[in-house]
Order: structure tokens, then sequence, then C-alpha cells
């Protein structure tokens, strides 16, 4: 057995014991190392089965273990009714999708679909479900929120760190260097933290850079505060190498409407004024949006097809299969989903082609309810920063991430994101305690 197979063992049985002897410290474990567990993605623990697959089979048993036995009143939850309907419209979906993909009752636009394909799609719904109905209950005590929030920030640490050594064999020369040469992937070394891929990394980092600055203004010990600014430095630099321009804007629109919120104007000019900086005397960053900002300045827009589909590193090509996928399936399959994935890079779209349009659509009206339901909160709770936090990030995630990517394919910042609406959601329905 290899050393990290052992490691891996060893952490998975810590974890099964701590939940039977108490499920919210087993929680609270779980997430402050759920982002590090994912650095070893690839490595094989029984079988063929890795850490992610295994913990993302064991959250929603070990969530649904806790309310047969503890009896909580999720019924009560104010998004239970949305949750359950989506979860019967995903349970339709697989199985048609299940039965055309064997039976073959209707042509495919696509492989069919195998028990796995449907297993894995069925498990990443029911971690959030779990996350977002069942959380909540386990962490209901009055400072939870805010211990969310450290063990999360605890989870990016290790990945900050090994991409830090990752960075200290990059050039630095290499953002200075003449990029007049022709646009190319080559030119962007960009960190990945021993991940899939850079992206991955970029919403780690992302996640880091917010709860800095979330625990930064929480927090009253100095020291402390010091730690936070620096942290948030170093997830900053690391999420620029990783080049998501994706997640470069998000932190942008999140820091603007975050310090807007809270009324910190002389901050929030201070990091403009850095952004502007680094985009003007960099010349890699313009690059990295060359092809963007050249079609920008072209006065017709239209001529060239080709290269509308490279925008956004081939977004628009993307999309636009995605749409042509559609609309080869069958009327059913367009009305209630084929059940297939399709890497779209567009949380939406993901969404449309495995529940159709009906999925989509309560999709959007449960959307729609949570940031109705925020919106609210915030009207009420003003100066509570918790709740503004959480309305800021989930408007940068459903109005901006989701478009571009499909961040609650990552079942860990499923689990931050989704947890962080149901600790906000039901503490102040039932009156917990703020912070």
């Amino acid at each position: 057995m290899e050393p990290q197979q052992s490691v891996l063992l060893l952490y998975l049985c810590i974890l099964i014991i701590l939940s039977f002897k108490s499920p919210r410290w087993a929680l609270l474990f779980f997430f402050s190392t759920k982002f590090t567990i994912d650095i070893f993605w690839d490595y094989a623990v029984i079988d063929r089965l890795t850490v992610l697959k295994i913990t993302g089979a064991l959250f929603p048993i070990f969530c649904g273990i806790y309310v047969f036995f503890k009896r909580p009143a999720v019924s009560k939850h104010p998004f239970f009714k949305l949750l359950l309907i989506l979860l019967v419209l995903n349970g339709l979906a697989s199985l048609w999708g299940a039965i055309n993909s064997h039976f073959m009752f209707l042509p495919l636009p696509h492989t069919p679909l195998t028990f796995k394909h449907i297993l894995d799609w069925n498990l990443r719904y029911l971690n959030l479900f779990s996350a977002v109905l069942v959380v909540p209950f386990i962490l209901n005590q009055s400072k939870d929120r805010v211990f969310f929030l450290r063990a999360f920030l605890v989870s990016t640490m290790i990945p900050c760190f090994i991409s830090w050594y990752q960075l200290s064999s990059t050039s630095i020369k290499l953002l200075f260097a003449d990029v007049s040469e022709p646009y190319s992937a080559a030119l962007f070394h960009r960190l990945n933290g021993t991940y899939h891929d850079p992206g991955t990394l970029s919403i780690v980092m992302f996640t880091g850079i917010i709860l800095s600055l979330f625990l930064f203004f929480t927090e009253t010990a100095k020291p402390l505060r010091v730690v936070y600014s620096l942290y948030s430095i170093l997830c900053s630099t690391v999420l620029y190498f990783t080049f998501s321009r994706t997640l470069w804007i998000c932190l942008m629109i999140f820091l603007v409407l975050f310090f807007v919120f809270l009324k910190k104007y002389q901050i929030l000019f201070a990091m403009i004024a850095a952004a502007i900086l680094i985009f003007t005397l960099v010349p890699l960053t313009q690059k990295r949006f060359e092809r963007e900002l050249l079609w920008m300045e072209k006065t017709d827009k239209t001529t060239n097809l080709n290269e509308i589909k490279r925008l956004g590193s081939g977004r628009i090509w993307l999309w636009n299969d995605a749409r042509r996928h559609y609309m080869e399936l069958d009327k059913l399959s367009m009305a209630i989903g084929s059940g297939g994935s399709f890497g779209s890079h567009n949380q939406y779209i993901a969404w449309l082609l495995r529940n159709g349009i009906l999925g989509l659509t309560v999709w959007l009206v449960f959307l729609y309810k949570i940031g109705l339901f925020l919106r609210v909160k915030l009207k009420e709770n003003k100066s509570v920063l918790i709740i503004i936090f959480v309305f800021v990030l989930f408007f940068v995630v459903t109005g901006i991430m989701n478009v571009f990517m499909q961040p609650w394919d990552n079942t860990t910042f499923s689990y931050f994101f989704w947890s962080s609406l149901g600790l906000v959601a039901l503490q102040s329905k039932t009156g917990g305690g703020e912070s």
C-alpha cells in the first residue's frame, strides 16, 4: 500500500468515527480539509474509488442518517418544497435517460448513458441538496456560521502553499516579456496546485480571498487581522497566476459590491487602482484578453464568425454546440432532460441538457426565490456582515460565474456555496444568532 493511500484511508476512518461521535465536529473537520483532500483527486483508495468519490457518497449518506435519527424539522426549511421538486425532476430525467439509453426508443444525439454517469450526476445533486438543507440543522449554534467559514479557509491553505512552491520555479520576467507574437495558451504558465486543472485552483483561491476578507472584518484581534490580510494577498497572487479570467472578473465584482455595501470606499478605490495598474503595466495581463479587446475595437464585429467563436477561450463555440445538441434531442428529452452531462462551461446550459426546459425553469425559479429571500434579509439586517457576504456571493456566482463555467460541478465549492446559503436562510428564519 502506497503512503498516500494509507493517509487517505486513515482520513476516511477518522471522518467516519467522528461522524458517530459528534456530527457537528465531523462536519467542521470535513470542511476544514476538503479543498486539501481534493488534491488527491487521482489517487485510488479502494480499487478504482478515489477519496473524492467516496466522500461524495458518504456526505449525503451522513446527512440522511442524521435526519433519520435526529428528526430535524427539514420541512420548515424555507426552500424545502422547491428542493424536493428539483430532486423529483432529477429522478425523472435520470430514469428517462437510462431507459432510452438502454432500449433506444428514440435516437440519441450523444453516447448512451451508463449507470456510472447517472449515479455521478445524481450524487452531485444529492450533495447540493444535503448542503443547503441539512448542514444548517447540524451547525446550529450561534457561532457556527463563522466556524464554518473559518473551516473552509483552513482547507485552502495547503493548496495555496503548494501553489507558491510551484510559483517559485516560474520566471516573473515572463510577465513583462515581449508579447507581440500571436496569442497562444503556451504564453501563460498557469499554476494548478496539483489539481486537475488551473480552473479548480482558481476556485479555491477565490474562496480563500473572499473568506479572508470576511474574517478580517469580523476579527477584533489585530494579529489575526494582519494574518488574514497577508493570506488574502498570497491567494490573490496565486489566483493571478492561474490566469483564469472568469475568476479575475468574479473577484473584482465581488470586492466592489462587498466594499460598497460596507461603505469602505477608501479600500475600494485602492483596490481598483491596483487592478488598473496590473492591467496596464503587466503586458501578459492584457495579452490574456487580447482576442476580446481586438474584437471590441473592430467596427464590424459580425464579419468573422470564426473569431467570434474563439472569444472566451472558445466558450461561444461551446455554447453554440450545446444549442445544436439540445435541438437534436427528442421532444420528451427537451422537456424533462436526457440525463447527459455536457461540458459547456455554463451551469445553466448544463442544467438545460440534464433536466430539460422544465427542470431549468424550476431551477431558475428556485434561484429567484433565494435571491429575493436574501434581498429581504439584507434590507432588514443592513449591518449584518454574514448576510452581506452571502448576498454578494450569491449574486456573483449565479450572475457571472455560472455563465462562464460550471462551479457547482465542483462538489467542494458546492458545499461551501450551498451550506453558506442554508446557514443564512435557516438561522435567519429561526432566529439564530447573527454574526
